[in-house]
């Protein structure tokens, strides 16, 4: 009995010893959390100090099986970050430059206000649920704008809004691509929702049997080209510029290949 005993209790240990290393290697280990959150802690205070801000528990990122602990400011909605660390507390990096100083996090705020308000529009009218909007840079990075600021959205939609929308068709042909256009400016419209230009891709409903791959598409096309008077060929145009673009970027990609 008493060896029953023992070896039950053996295999008790050994399982809850994998369940532990189990758990470990996607939430990682208290012990390290411990020594993250100090060290965190005196990073700020060396590095930070002046910022004002608030640090959460650390957490485990079990792909590359280190820790982090995010920092976010009391006062500025912009700032906000992650400071890495190994187990044993010993700091890596941060991302304070790319996500508040190069200003990815502010770029992204004003994104999403923008994205949630196509998603208003959008949200039950693409049969293909891929349907998105988001400030289209002209620029190249986030410079032009400024850490904090409180923009007007839909001012900023007009001059740099950008919305893509996949909607499925029996037939595919420039002059379906047309009309289908057409209904959507006069959502945006009504919705009072502005946006600079547009992509719009009619493509050919699910099947298992057939090439979902044919599609007819515009790309880039711009709100103020959204009108009757000759809209068919502006339409047509911009069908072949963008069969031109993306044969431009097979051939890139082959040679990249080669």
């Amino acid at each position: 009995m008493k060896v029953k005993k023992i070896l039950a209790g053996l295999i008790a240990l050994i399982l809850i010893g994998l369940i532990l290393i189990n758990a470990n290697a996607f939430v990682g280990n208290p012990i390290s959390k411990i020594l993250v959150n100090q060290a965190a802690q005196k990073y700020v205070e060396d590095n930070y100090s002046n910022l004002d801000l608030e640090l959460e528990k650390a957490s485990y990122n079990f792909k590359d099986g280190n820790y982090y602990v995010y920092a976010k400011s009391k006062t500025s909605i912009d700032t906000h970050f992650s400071i890495n660390f190994t187990g044993m507390g010993k700091f890596i990096y941060d991302n304070y430059k790319t996500d508040v100083i190069e200003k990815f996090n502010t770029w992204e705020r004003v994104n999403t206000l923008y994205h949630d308000l196509v998603d208003t529009v959008v949200k039950n009218y693409s049969n293909n649920n891929i349907a998105y909007g988001e400030i289209f840079d002209k620029s190249d990075g986030f410079q032009e704008l400024e850490i904090d600021k409180d923009y007007d959205i839909k001012k900023m939609a007009r001059e740099n809004g950008h919305i893509v929308i996949y909607l499925t068709s029996d037939k595919l042909n420039e002059e379906i691509l047309t009309q289908k256009l057409l209904e959507v400016k006069k959502l945006f419209d009504q919705k009072e929702i502005p946006f600079y230009s547009i992509d719009l891709i009619l493509e050919a409903p699910f099947s298992e049997d057939e090439n979902r791959e044919k599609t007819v598409n515009i790309r880039n096309f711009l709100y103020k080209d959204i009108h009757e008077d000759g809209l068919q060929e502006r339409v047509n145009e911009n069908v072949n510029k963008t069969i031109e673009h993306y044969n431009e970027m097979d051939k890139d990609k082959e040679k990249e290949i080669e």
